[in-house]
C-alpha cells in the first residue's frame, strides 16, 4: 500500500504492514547522520533491517509490527532526526542565568552507561543530553561505558534521560 505522508523531518513514500520507506532530506550525502540513524534504529530488536541510500535520501525499514507499532517507530525516527537539525547551544543561556539567580550550582555528574553497541550510540546519547537546556556539556565514552554531564540536573534526572532513550545508566558508586 502506498500512502504518502509528510512530517517535519521526513516524508513517507511507501509503507506496508512490515516495511516503511521514508525520504529524509537531512541525510543527503551525510554518512555520519546515516550511520547514527541506522545504529539507533537497529538497537531495537523489533527492527529487522535498515537500508539507507544517502544519495537519494531514502531509508527503508523492515520491522515487526506485532511488537513495535508503526506510530512508535515514526516517533522514534522523528526524535532522532530532530536532533540532526538542532544546533549546539550557546555557552550562556537564559535558563543558565535563571539558575544562577535561583542559587542553583552547576555540577558534574559521572555515571556508568550500559547497552551501547558502538561509538555511534555514545554520540547519540551525547546529542540527546546536550539538547536538554539544563545540560551544559555531555561526554559519553563507549569503551569505558561511562559518561560525564555538567549542568544543573541531578544524577537521577540524567539517568532517566538515558533510560528513556533505550540505554541503562547507574551511579559509579553502585555495584552491578
Amino acid at each position: 500500500m502506498t500512502v504518502k505522508q509528510q512530517t517535519d523531518q521526513f516524508t513517507i513514500t511507501n509503507q506496508s504492514e512490515r516495511q516503511i520507506k521514508i525520504i529524509v532530506p537531512s541525510l543527503f550525502c551525510n554518512k555520519e547522520r546515516a550511520a547514527i540513524l541506522q545504529t539507533v534504529l537497529l538497537m531495537r530488536d523489533t527492527i529487522e533491517e535498515v537500508k539507507i541510500d544517502i544519495k537519494k535520501n531514502s531509508v527503508l525499514i523492515d520491522f515487526n509490527p506485532d511488537i513495535l507499532q508503526k506510530e512508535n517507530l515514526l516517533d522514534l525516527i522523528e526524535t532522532v532526526l530532530k536532533n540532526f537539525y538542532q544546533k549546539p547551544k550557546n555557552i550562556l543561556k537564559n535558563n543558565e542565568i535563571e539558575h544562577f539567580q535561583q542559587g542553583d550550582k552547576e555540577q558534574a555528574i559521572t555515571f556508568k552507561v550500559k547497552g551501547m553497541s558502538c561509538n555511534s550510540c555514545a554520540l547519540f546519547l551525547e546529542m540527546v543530553l546536550i539538547r536538554n537546556p539544563e545540560i551544559m556539556q555531555a561526554k559519553i565514552n563507549y569503551t569505558l561505558e561511562t559518561g560525564v554531564v555538567k549542568g544543573f540536573l541531578n544524577q537521577e534526572e540524567i539517568i532517566q534521560i538515558i533510560e528513556n532513550n533505550g540505554f541503562q545508566a547507574s551511579s559509579l558508586n553502585t555495584v552491578s
